[in-house]
């Protein structure tokens, strides 16, 4: 008997082990179906989204495409355009573009030709002056040093002028060389 209550008391303890184990599982098994259930519903809110998120980028790919075939389009287009000239306002522009290049280019030629037959005329009336300056030198010592001096300043003036600026400056020089000659002139009457 005694034997029998030790095996009853050892099957008890094994029997509540077992019935605790059991609850155990059970409360896992519960959890595990909850985070199933969880886990279901987080997928099938994924899939919808991704879902969404994969539409959203065939439209935009989609948009994208329809807007590189109108751009290509447009390009074609105005390239047919210019080939077949009905674009006359770019033809007219350029035209006018090349005609104002030639312009500015015969302007030049014709501005270097002035300008090198000015200095020319300069360097000519610079000699006769130097000519003249031995006839001119009596007359002006007879006259005073002061209109010795002012010839002399004209003609450094008309030197210098021309070496550094060409014609540009002439016209000051002849009115100075005018003037000059007006007062030495006027000084002598």
């Amino acid at each position: 008997m005694v034997k029998c209550t030790e095996f009853e008391a050892a099957l008890t303890t094994r029997e509540s082990l077992l019935t605790k184990s059991l609850y155990i599982s059970h409360f896992e098994i519960d959890g595990l179906l909850s985070v199933i259930a969880d886990s279901r519903n987080s997928l099938q809110f994924l899939e919808e989204e991704l879902s969404c998120l994969t539409t959203k980028r065939d439209e935009m790919l989609k948009r994208i495409d329809d807007k590189r075939d109108g751009f290509t389009k447009q390009c074609l287009e105005f390239q047919r355009e210019i080939d077949k000239g009905d674009n006359n306002e770019l033809v007219n522009l350029l035209s006018e573009k090349e005609l104002l290049e030639n312009e500015i280019h015969l302007l030049h030629k014709k501005n270097n030709a002035l300008r090198n037959s000015m200095s020319a005329f300069v360097e000519e009336i610079l000699e006769d002056l130097y000519s003249s300056n031995a006839d001119f030198g009596f007359t002006l010592q007879a006259r005073g040093s002061s209109a010795k001096f002012f010839t002399l300043s004209t003609i450094s003036a008309f030197k210098y002028l021309n070496s550094n600026y060409g014609m540009y400056r002439l016209e000051s020089v002849f009115e100075m060389f005018d003037f000059g000659l007006y007062n030495s002139h006027a000084k002598m009457a």
